[in-house]
C-alpha cells in the first residue's frame, strides 16, 4: 500500500505569543518526528509514539488533517491512518503538537504526491491547530520552527511569518531538562504570562532586530519567572549558558550552551531535580560535522 513521509522537529521558544500579545518566536532542534501516511478507506485514525509513551491519534484530528491535505493536492481522500514516531516529550513545551502537526500534514501531501514550500506547510497546519485546541494562539512560530531550517519570529494571530533569522548557533548545544510534569493546552493559564508583557515585548524587539540568542535569554528568564526558576536559569547562565529558562507554556527548561560547558549544566539541572536531561542541537546545525 503507497504511504507518504515527512519529518519535523521540536523546538525551543524565542518569543512567547501569549506573553507577547502577538509577536511569536522559536528554533528548531534536533528532536524529531517522523510520520507515515496511508490511505485506509472510510477510517481516521493513527497511533502515536513517543518517549515513554504511546496512544491512538483521535479521530477529528486526523480527519481534519485529511481534509486539509485533498483541498490543497485538489485530490480525493477516502480514509488516513498515521502512524507517528516521536523523540519529543509531550506537554512540556516543546512544539510536539506543532510537529505532529506538520509532520502528519506533509505525509498526507506525500501520500497525495503534492509539494508546497515549508512555509506554507506551516500556515496550513496551524490553522488547524486553533479548531483542534492544540494551541492557545495559532502557534504559527511553534509551526514554522518545526520544519524551517533557521529561527523565525512571527505574528500569531495573522498566522504571518515575519522574518527567517540568521542561522547561527551551530557551536552551540541546546541541554532539555524535564521531569513528568507536564503542561496541557486545555490546563493553560495565561495570566502569569501576561503579567509580563513588557519583557516578552522586550524580546520581540530583539527578535525583530535579528537578536535572536539575546531575545532567547530574556524571555527565557521571563517565563522562568512564571515558574519560579529564574534564579536557576540565571545559574545556568554563570555556568557559560548564552540563553536558559523555560520554553513554551512549559515546564521543560532549556539552556543553550558552549560545548565546553554542557557537562556543567547537565550536573546543574540533574542536582536540581530534573529527571531527564537530553543534549540536542539547533536543526540547521545537524549537518555541521565541524561545529
Amino acid at each position: 500500500m503507497p504511504a507518504g513521509r515527512f519529518k519535523s522537529s521540536g523546538g525551543v521558544s524565542i518569543v512567547n505569543a501569549i506573553g507577547s500579545g502577538g509577536y511569536g518566536g522559536a528554533a528548531g532542534i534536533s528532536l524529531w518526528l517522523e510520520a507515515e501516511a496511508r490511505e485506509d478507506a472510510g477510517v481516521y485514525g493513527g497511533e502515536s509514539r513517543w518517549p515513554g509513551g504511546s496512544g491512538p491519534l483521535p479521530e477529528p484530528l486526523v480527519e481534519r488533517i485529511a481534509r486539509a491535505a485533498a483541498r490543497i493536492a485538489g485530490r480525493s481522500l477516502e480514509g488516513l491512518w498515521i502512524e507517528v514516531k516521536s523523540e519529543i516529550p509531550p506537554g512540556r513545551g516543546l512544539k510536539s503538537s506543532a510537529a505532529l502537526l506538520t509532520a502528519s500534514l506533509g505525509a498526507a501531501l506525500d501520500l497525495l504526491k503534492a509539494s508546497i514550500p515549508r512555509e506554507v506547510l506551516a500556515v496550513e497546519a496551524a490553522r488547524l491547530s486553533l479548531p483542534l485546541r492544540l494551541s492557545a494562539t495559532g502557534a504559527i512560530d511553534d509551526h514554522a520552527a518545526s520544519v524551517i531550517d533557521a529561527p523565525v519570529v512571527t505574528m500569531n494571530p495573522r498566522f504571518l511569518i515575519e522574518r527567517q533569522l540568521p542561522r547561527a548557533g551551530c557551536s552551540y548545544r541546546v541541554v532539555i531538562a524535564y521531569t513528568s510534569e507536564v503542561n496541557p493546552i486545555h490546563a493553560l493559564e495565561k495570566t502569569p504570562f501576561e503579567a509580563l508583557r513588557r519583557l516578552y515585548s522586550a524580546a520581540a524587539s530583539l527578535a525583530l532586530r535579528g537578536e535572536w540568542i539575546n531575545a532567547m535569554t530574556v524571555n527565557g528568564l521571563a517565563t522562568a519567572a512564571v515558574y519560579g526558576l529564574d534564579s536557576l536559569a540565571l545559574r545556568a547562565v554563570k555556568l557559560g549558558a548564552a540563553a536558559a529558562g523555560v520554553t513554551g507554556k512549559g515546564p521543560a527548561f532549556f539552556s543553550v550552551t558552549w560545548r565546553d560547558s554542557v557537562d556543567d549544566v547537565v550536573g546543574l539541572l540533574e542536582d536540581n531535580g530534573f529527571s531527564s536531561v537530553l543534549v540536542s542541537r539547533f536543526r540547521w546545525c545537524v549537518d555541521d560535522q565541524a561545529a
